[in-house]
């Protein structure tokens, strides 16, 4: 039993086996496999290897500050800040305070991103306080 990554070389294996380390991008798996009578046959497969990109959040506000991000921004009496407390997870979190004044109130940190970095999810919450 057997299979070839991407046509290249075929590995011999016995029983299950695991592939680490594959790129991202397109890939071709064919297995082969020979029964105790001597029949033999191979089947293929293609996947996509899509590896998240773990660098959007990757600071998420540790530093103790908004320097990972492009900035941030806010109307008039609203604050951004980074607290101790309340705290998703680490240390650190945003801190956005509205006045509380009615009409449109805004309070948030940003940052730019391109169109491969908005298929990743993010468990990092703006804590508003």
């Amino acid at each position: 039993m057997g299979y070839s990554l991407d046509d290249q070389v075929t590995i011999t294996v016995q029983g299950n086996t695991t592939m680490t380390g594959l790129s991202d991008g397109a890939h071709s798996l064919r297995v082969f496999a020979c029964d105790t009578t001597g029949n033999t046959g191979s089947s293929i497969i293609y996947f996509t290897v899509e590896t998240p990109n773990p660098r959007l959040f990757s600071d998420g506000f540790e530093s103790g500050s908004f320097n990972r991000w492009n900035g941030t921004s806010r109307t008039s009496r609203e604050t951004t800040s980074v607290v101790t407390s309340p705290v998703y997870a680490g240390s650190y979190s945003a801190g956005f305070r509205s006045n509380g004044g009615g009409g449109t109130e805004r309070a948030y940190a940003y940052r730019s991103v391109t169109r491969a970095r908005l298929r990743q999810k993010s468990t990092h919450v703006a804590t508003f306080v």
